[in-house]
């Protein structure tokens, strides 16, 4: 399921967007220089494929907008969001499947 050519989401309304398409409304927020974040790839990817859904990818350094509007002061974070935005759920650093699947 993990389609490494994604769009680059960088406003409220592009995210808005992904999120009213998503089965899951998943939020990874992640850098490239993260190493915990890359350790959780091969986590995200079993758990995309399981559920049939990908997760919404943002780079913190390329969404300031969006790391802003949510607080996000530290990466890797994981969102649950509705169709509007709010946040359900938040997971910062790493996470577990376990309670990965809590955010389904």
């Amino acid at each position: 399921m993990n389609d490494m050519k994604q769009v680059a989401i960088t406003t409220v309304e592009q995210l808005k967007e992904a999120v009213r398409g998503s089965k899951l409304k998943l939020v990874r927020v992640s850098a490239s220089w993260c190493g915990p974040c890359r350790s959780m790839q091969p986590l995200v990817e079993q758990f995309e494929e399981e559920n049939d859904d990908n997760m919404i990818y943002l780079d913190a350094d390329l969404s300031p907008e969006l790391i802003s509007h949510f607080g996000i002061r530290g990466v890797p974070t994981i969102l649950k969001l509705d169709d509007e935005l709010n946040v359900l759920m938040t997971n910062v650093g790493m996470i577990s499947k376990q309670k990965l699947e809590e955010f389904k």
